[in-house]
């Protein structure tokens, strides 16, 4: 059902974008590589509308009307973190590939699915292709926190992002200077150091997931995703802990059967933190890192991030914690 008639046409309205057949087949491209069977919902959008159900653990919704799932999904496309490929839709000028192009620069993170459907002749007849197209780009966006800066390198790659996005240079000039780290001759040095509340300390293998789960930072949510190249919220969390030797079920309700149930007062980091109660159990999932601070891979168009736990959203959503390998 997510590829419901006309939605296309329906969005590119929304849009205030023509119906071109780049842009046609641009969208076709996009709902082939999400997939997923989500009512009246193409794109995968996790948007709230009233009436609107959950459609699997990450918060895909099933909208209750093609109308429904069309408006949903403009909101999400127009919510600012994706106007060069609003602009180029609008523009009617954007070839399919340049629009899947702006998905892949983008935090939605399937936008290499997009350019590989394209690639395999998905989609409508492809177009002429227009003279060379230059997305706009608006300035002041801010750059997503990707945890502490570890050495000049990352600080290179933010200056490219800054110019990339349009940001002046002078507020990654104006930095405060890298911390500087002793290295061993042939040994790896991770220079990440996490700080945990007081109370009592996580295990040393809770702690070692902790510092793993900071190295991801910034990896765009895949649904279904279980690897470095894009997580899901149960397979982040299960990729983790699997790197300790711990083996955990691969849906958020599974793993909310198994490990010791934790009270939210006796929150370690590494344990797992669940939200969102719905009839099978949570719906979604972190990992907390202390001082109430959590990481997840939110949804579909966003990145592994770090989220405050207390929150209104969050506090009122929040279910349980489990304890795994203790």
């Amino acid at each position: 059902m997510a590829g419901f008639g006309g939605w296309q046409r329906g969005v590119l309205q929304a849009l205030g974008a023509p119906a071109t057949s780049s842009n046609l087949r641009f969208l076709n491209a996009w709902q082939q590589a999400e997939g997923g069977g989500a009512s009246f919902n193409p794109l995968n959008t996790t948007q709230h509308a009233p009436g609107a159900s959950s459609y699997n653990s990450v918060g895909v919704r099933n909208f209750v009307s093609p109308q429904q799932g069309i408006q949903a999904t403009a909101r999400t496309l127009m919510n600012g973190f994706y106007n060069p490929i609003v602009q180029g839709l609008r523009s009617g000028q954007a070839s399919a590939t340049q629009l899947a192009q702006e998905v892949a620069r983008s935090p939605w993170g399937t936008g290499a699915g997009v350019l590989r459907v394209l690639g395999s002749g998905g989609g409508a007849a492809p177009p002429a292709q227009p003279a060379a197209y230059t997305p706009p780009r608006a300035a002041g966006v801010p750059l997503r926190a990707r945890g502490p800066r570890t050495d000049s390198g990352e600080l290179a790659a933010l200056q490219g992002l800054a110019g990339i996005i349009g940001l002046p240079q002078s507020l990654i000039a104006n930095l405060p200077p890298l911390p500087s780290t002793p290295q061993l001759p042939g040994l790896p040095v991770r220079k990440l150091q996490v700080q945990y509340t007081k109370g009592a300390a996580p295990s040393a293998r809770a702690s070692n997931v902790v510092n793993l789960a900071h190295e991801y930072l910034g990896t765009p949510y895949v649904w279904g995703g279980e690897r470095p190249g894009g997580f899901d919220c149960s397979g982040f969390v299960q990729y983790l802990y699997g790197q300790q030797g711990i083996g955990l079920p691969r849906t958020t309700y599974d793993q909310w059967k198994v490990g010791a149930p934790i009270r939210r007062s006796q929150l370690q980091a590494g344990d797992a933190v669940f939200f969102r109660p719905g009839p099978s159990g949570p719906e979604h999932e972190g990992l907390y890192i202390g001082g109430g601070k959590f990481i997840q891979a939110p949804h579909t168009g966003d990145v592994v991030k770090i989220s405050n736990i207390n929150s209104a959203y969050y506090r009122q959503n929040y279910m349980g914690a489990r304890r795994f390998g203790a």
